[in-house]
């Protein structure tokens, strides 16, 4: 299971599934790593393999979706091609609740909201068809360039990489999509 992701600069990468934090374990800083970035992610489950996808065909290709956060650090990139890779392939980096949400479950009223300590950090609310949208757009045009198997997951960035803990503190992450609690963590120094 590899997660496949649409980052927001509109490059298409994929992160190993060790990167994969599905119980919403806490984040340990190494001692390597000072500062650390998210983003929001929408993210689908492939449902069935499949490459060059046609627009046509997209919607047959996912089963379940979920909104998630990734970590990059900071310390990392270094605006070389290696440091971003490396960033990216930090394990248990990428937080997507192990229990995605049936395709029923899209809402045209339901926020996706990602809390730091309490705080409000990002808020979206994408209407049911510009999600489906979103989603059969990013499976197009990732399935051209990789190769999708049943059970990856396929994330898209909603925006840029912001930072959200440095060394010094302690940060208490919490998502919701509507009243759903997604993602409960912490990110320890």
């Amino acid at each position: 299971m590899n997660i496949t992701i649409k980052t927001s600069t509109g490059h298409i990468i994929v992160r190993p599934d060790t990167t994969w934090e599905k119980n919403s374990a806490d984040f340990y800083l190494p001692d390597s790593i000072s500062k650390v970035s998210y983003t929001p992610i929408l993210v689908a489950r492939i449902a069935k393999p499949g490459r060059s996808i046609s627009p046509k065909f997209a919607s047959r290709y996912y089963d379940a979706f979920s909104y998630g956060m990734l970590l990059y650090p900071e310390d990392y990139i270094d605006g070389s091609e290696e440091g971003f890779a490396s960033a990216s392939c930090m394990d248990y980096s990428s937080y997507v609740n192990r229990d995605l949400l049936p395709l029923s479950d899209i809402s045209d009223d339901k926020p996706f909201s990602l809390r730091a300590n309490g705080k409000e950090i990002f808020a979206t609310m994408i209407r049911k068809n510009l999600l489906k949208s979103y989603v059969e757009e990013a499976i197009v045009e990732s399935s051209s360039k990789v190769y999708l198997r049943t059970g990856d997951f396929l994330a898209i960035e909603l925006s840029g990489r912001e930072l959200i803990v440095s060394r010094d503190a302690n940060v208490k992450v919490d998502a919701y999509y509507g009243e759903t609690h997604l993602l409960d963590f912490n990110i320890l120094a």
